[in-house]
């Protein structure tokens, strides 16, 4: 019996085919899917030549290279034609639409929806989920390429992985190969609510498996919703489930208007990821600098602020910059300067 292209299965040679090698994470896939998938022909264990791990190798050449389990040309061939056919037929996974033709109780009924319409909605959201899928995997196997980079870097490997590793670092840092960016939690967010509300029509329309379609939906809305942390107002912000004053969104950092600024064009720049202050991740906050040294470029005086712990001020524990443009007659004290006139007078009074 021929197994099937689930969709779990789907979703790991979607997100092989966005990884620069194929690889297929074997934290995502059981070992039936993985036998499933080779039984297919949709994936195989590949070294970096191409070469299958059993194909015949009379010379020896691929004798001690890694065979991964990658993705295959057909698995990619696969993949390109579901997503190219809008109107692919649904996995079990997947909810499926109410058939074009139904009988009278289905179609007659003012409240149901047209099947058509339906199908379109389901064909969209299906589009954003791999678009989703594919971006998330992408972003993923740049991270893990930075990481590996970073780790044989510091260890001083000159080994041959390590140099295939270097130079496809390279073609980020030259620009030839664009960064992916991450995927913003309020896209997850919006996505899943999405699917809440379509499958909930389906239900309504009396389409099989719709019940457990929402309930899938409604888990993974929830976990999304879990990771922003329900105590910080500024994760909030960056998922998008609180309002705010955008201006200007780099993917990873964004720069806000705060709520009552002390001054014209006071601005607050964010990283998306939940770190407490300056100290807790160096990289990190030397990223949320440099978006923040893009205003400071566009003005003549301004300062830079950002502050660890209740003694320095900081009343927000999720790291952030202020950026406050200055004029020579605006009187903003900094936060030290009521110490500082104070010391004055303590010195003057001597």
């Amino acid at each position: 019996m021929t197994p099937r292209l689930t969709r779990k299965r789907r979703a790991a040679l979607l997100r092989a085919a966005a990884h620069p090698r194929g690889n297929i994470d074997p934290r995502t896939v059981s070992k039936a899917d993985e036998i499933a998938l080779e039984t297919l022909g949709f994936a195989d264990s590949i070294d970096d030549c191409g070469h299958v791990q059993g194909a015949p190798d009379p010379e020896g050449e691929h004798r001690g290279h890694p065979h991964l389990f990658r993705i295959t040309t057909a698995g990619r061939n696969e993949i390109a034609a579901d997503t190219a056919t809008p109107c692919a037929t649904p996995d079990k996974g997947r909810s499926a639409p109410a058939a074009a033709g139904g009988g009278p109780d289905t179609m007659t009924q003012p409240t149901t929806p047209d099947p058509l319409d339906v199908r379109r909605e389901i064909d969209r959201l299906q589009r954003e989920s791999d678009r989703l899928l594919i971006a998330t995997a992408a972003r993923s196997a740049f991270e893990d390429l930075v990481d590996q980079h970073d780790a044989m870097q510091r260890q001083g490997d000159n080994s041959p992985e390590a140099d295939a590793v270097r130079e496809e670092a390279a073609e980020y840092l030259s620009g030839r190969r664009p960064v992916p960016p991450p995927v913003r939690p309020g896209e997850l967010i919006t996505h899943a609510r999405d699917r809440v509300a379509v499958l909930a029509r389906l239900a309504e329309a009396g389409v099989e498996e719709a019940a457990l379609g929402i309930a899938e939906a409604e888990a993974e809305l929830a976990k999304e919703l879990h990771k922003v942390r329900a105590d910080c107002a500024f994760c909030a912000i960056a998922a998008g489930t609180a309002p705010a004053s955008v201006v200007r969104d780099w993917g990873d950092v964004l720069a806000i208007r705060p709520r009552g600024g002390v001054a014209e064009g006071h601005l607050l720049v964010i990283p998306r990821r939940h770190v407490e202050d300056a100290g807790t991740d160096p990289k990190l906050s030397g990223r949320v600098m440099e978006c923040a040294a893009e205003f400071m470029a566009e003005h003549v005086n301004a300062n830079i602020i950002t502050s660890k712990g209740d003694a320095a001020t900081q009343t927000v524990y999720h790291l952030h910059m202020h950026l406050l443009p200055r004029t020579a007659d605006d009187e903003l004290p900094l936060p030290w300067t009521p110490q500082q006139e104070a010391a004055r007078r303590t010195e003057g009074n001597r």
